[in-house]
């Protein structure tokens, strides 16, 4: 069983897939599926210029169409899975710390971090891009400047769009990934709060636990353990922004059976305590 997902032991040995922040960046090109599901502590914006981007967000997939961006709070479990020939798109990441520090209406900061994509028309065009890229290496004005100029386009692009709802409806199959390997991390994401185990899981695609446990490595690359994890800290992530429950609760809420636990697993894959998150990204 993994009630609470123990921490390994051992050289090399990683709790969750996951990468550091990639700072106030911009980049275009050609988007390459990923090999696994990651995580990040920002807010991510795609726009996808020509083409079409198939994402996997907390198990389920999520199409970018031409003309289309997508934005999210990167922190929930996403992989790009597949890209139509030819794509193009545009990338922005705020990270959390500076986005936290902006003057967001409340009802815009908790669109933004919650577990919902926000999907709109349209995005900052290339050459805005590769401005604010060229302006935010220089310091000094101009990049206070791009900042501005990229607070006021991600206030846009969250009036703009609209929710969506990854975790309703069917999976489809994707890119060759096996569908019942989606919809086992879809059930994980929406009842990861929960004492689960690799039973409950196989038995929502109707399979043998060491099967699904195969399966599901296989498909989504990384193991039930794994993204179970990533599930309950990107959870516990959003409660300690967005409400004032006491740090243990948030734990308990967040699908830890013990307070020393949740402290181990949080910290592990954030790289601080609950307590300092809080703290650092709320001061």
């Amino acid at each position: 069983m993994f009630l609470d997902p123990q921490p390994p032991s051992g050289p090399g040995a990683a709790l969750v897939v996951r990468d550091d922040s990639f700072g106030l960046s911009c980049w275009s090109g050609a988007p390459a599926p990923m090999a696994h599901a990651h995580r990040h502590d920002d807010i991510e914006v795609n726009v996808v210029a020509a083409g079409e981007l198939v994402y996997l967000v907390g198990g389920r997939d999520l199409v970018v169409r031409a003309g289309e961006s997508a934005t999210f709070w990167a922190t929930v479990p996403h992989q790009l899975v597949a890209a139509a020939a030819g794509t193009r798109s545009h990338w922005l990441t705020v990270p959390l710390s500076l986005l936290l520090t902006w003057p967001l209406p409340a009802a815009a900061r908790d669109r933004l971090l919650s577990a919902r994509p926000l999907v709109g028309a349209g995005g900052p065009a290339e050459e805005q891009l590769e401005g604010w890229s060229h302006d935010l290496g220089a310091g000094g004005e101009v990049a206070e400047i791009a900042v501005l100029e990229v607070q006021a386009r991600l206030r846009r692009l969250v009036v703009g769009a609209r929710d969506t709802q990854p975790g309703a409806g069917p999976v489809r199959e994707v890119s060759g990934h096996d569908p019942r390997g989606a919809a086992m991390a879809a059930w994980i994401q929406a009842h990861c709060a929960e004492p689960i185990g690799p039973a409950d899981v196989a038995a929502t695609v109707h399979l043998h636990p060491h099967h699904a446990m195969g399966l599901f490595k296989a498909s989504c690359g990384l193991t039930m353990t794994s993204f179970l994890a990533q599930c309950r800290v990107a959870r516990a992530q959003q409660l300690l922004l967005a409400t004032d429950l006491a740090v243990t609760e948030v734990g308990l809420r967040s699908g830890f059976g013990s307070s020393s636990r949740f402290h181990e697993v949080f910290s592990r894959a954030v790289g601080t305590s609950p307590g300092r998150y809080r703290r650092g990204v709320t001061r």
